[in-house]
């Protein structure tokens, strides 16, 4: 037990706290084994027909080895493989392995991957606001995140993993891409309604998200991100060592030394040092993961949901020592 334990905690920063459980999940990756479920859709979804259908695809999943994204097309080999991964919801589902390198959900890294999108060519992005980004709180985020340098180590972690992915979206992507990209058109639509649970794949459930975009489109105007973003946030165009700055500052991301092996660390991007506050287990199971999903990642996190329910869904995994 004790190699057990320093082999886990060795790869914590200082300040970081961690149970047996918590060891326990990070031995496995995941709650969930979702293989009867890739099973079924590697069965339902064939990689000709995606090629054959004419339409692009862009599918997005983390690396655990790197930290990064990791896109997929339409023509990529392993397209299918790529699905699954993009589906593979932290921390409920096993990371999925693809070219021996292991993937988990893609919204740790690109929650709205504007930037893909308008690189590949797009003219106009339509972007749903969902969880954690809605536009109605778009300019007091975009404030108290300013107000927040001193001590937003902390505060992301009071406020849950998903105020890293708004940081990152609205101090990165949106700017980026504005900046970048002036020609383009970057549109936003805020549901109407609330669209409930997105862990519910049911047939009802489904439709109802269907019509509720239906109706939000048919009701609303798209707001232009772009607009917002430069008349309450940026009014200086950045300089080229600004601009080279920040293409290159990394998106706040779980890293992980191998497979299922060293435990993932969270990094919150600050720009001086800030406090470290326990992270338990109950914390990381509490966090929001969100992904803007292509409608295959979509398929997938439905059929690995479906092999939760038939099989392997355990409160914590036993430890293996």
């Amino acid at each position: 037990m004790h190699d057990f334990v320093e082999d886990y905690v060795h790869g914590w920063e200082p300040g970081y706290q961690i149970s047996a459980p918590a060891l326990a999940f990070y031995r496995r990756g995941g709650l969930c084994d979702p293989v009867p479920g890739r099973n079924a859709f590697e069965f339902a979804v064939q990689k000709d027909r995606i090629r054959s259908s004419g339409m692009m695809l862009r599918v997005v999943a983390t690396s655990l080895k790197t930290g990064q994204a990791k896109w997929w097309d339409e023509n990529s080999d392993t397209i299918i493989q790529g699905c699954e991964a993009s589906g593979a919801i932290a921390p409920i589902i096993y990371p999925m392995e693809v070219d021996h390198e292991a993937f988990v959900d893609g919204g740790f890294v690109a929650n709205t991957p504007i930037m893909k999108a308008l690189q590949d060519g797009a003219q106009t992005v339509l972007v749903v606001n969902l969880d954690p980004l809605s536009t109605s709180g778009l300019i007091s985020n975009l404030q108290a995140l300013q107000k927040a340098d001193t001590n937003v180590g902390l505060r992301i972690m009071q406020s849950e993993f998903n105020i890293m992915q708004q940081r990152y979206f609205l101090e990165h992507e949106l700017q980026m891409a504005c900046w970048g990209f002036p020609d383009r058109k970057i549109l936003a639509y805020t549901p109407t309604k609330d669209p409930g649970d997105f862990l519910s794949f049911s047939s009802v459930a489904l439709q109802r998200m269907r019509d509720q975009g239906v109706q939000t489109v048919n009701e609303t105007e798209p707001v232009d991100l772009c607009e917002l973003f430069f008349k309450h946030y940026s009014t200086d165009k950045p300089n080229k060592e600004e601009r080279a700055a920040l293409a290159g500052r990394p998106p706040p991301v779980v890293y992980a030394a191998r497979l299922r092996g060293a435990p993932a660390k969270l990094h919150a991007l600050t720009s001086s040092t800030s406090s470290q506050s326990a992270l338990s287990l109950q914390q990381w199971m509490d966090m929001r993961f969100t992904t803007c999903c292509f409608l295959l990642g979509l398929l997938a996190g439905f059929s690995l949901k479906q092999s939760c329910v038939r099989s392997s869904l355990l409160p914590y995994p036993e430890l293996d020592v």
